[in-house]
């Protein structure tokens, strides 16, 4: 088998594994939590590991799972994914730091940097969601970037965080829930045994 059609291969069940709206339900609700927990100042942090680690594997078991057997994405992958994510969360955090521990009124470049931190935030986000997107063949995550470019650029200049954050988590829930009705509807269950691909990098 040529590169090509591995890669191919590779696209095609990526596309399936993100097929289902799993995902993007994720995405959505951990937008949802950040928002309400600004919004009516309640702490949701401790539902993140929940929603980031054991919604999808229920999720997937209820509904992806019996219609298109049992998918991994190879370890690498989920690897490469995760030092993206904490490499974006440490520069973050040093952009903070680095803000907080000088006098942004004495230097225009940080009194910038200030006035366009949510830019920047949503900015960063959206890179992370692009890269992934396009690593892991998930096109979705293009438009959830744009969104959230937008709205982070909004963020207290026009609209305060939690009413944004919150709005974001509707919308891509919204989009979530219909993407998992039609692949509900378009993949019946199947009675077969249950098959395990893994994607060869």
């Amino acid at each position: 088998m040529n590169s090509s059609n591995l890669k191919s291969i590779q696209k095609n069940i990526y596309q399936t594994y993100f097929s289902d709206g799993v995902w993007d339900l994720v995405i959505g609700l951990i937008y949802l939590m950040a928002g309400l927990g600004i919004w009516i100042n309640q702490n949701f942090w401790y539902l993140f590991p929940i929603i980031l680690l054991v919604l999808p594997l229920i999720l997937k078991r209820a509904i992806t799972f019996p219609r298109m057997g049992q998918m991994q994405i190879k370890q690498t992958k989920k690897l490469w994914i995760s030092l993206l994510f904490f490499l974006i969360e440490a520069i973050l955090f040093i952009f903070l730091y680095f803000i907080s521990a000088n006098n942004s009124t004495k230097n225009p470049f940080l009194l910038w940097l200030t006035q366009n931190l949510f830019v920047i935030i949503g900015l960063m986000i959206a890179l992370f969601f692009v890269l992934t997107g396009k690593t892991l063949y998930f096109k979705r995550l293009y438009l959830y970037a744009v969104i959230t470019l937008i709205g982070f650029s909004l963020m207290y200049r026009v609209i305060p965080a939690g009413i944004v954050l919150t709005f974001l988590g509707v919308l891509i829930i919204v989009i979530s829930l219909i993407v998992i009705r039609n692949f509900i509807r378009y993949h019946p269950i199947q009675n077969n045994e249950e098959i395990t691909q893994e994607v060869h990098s």
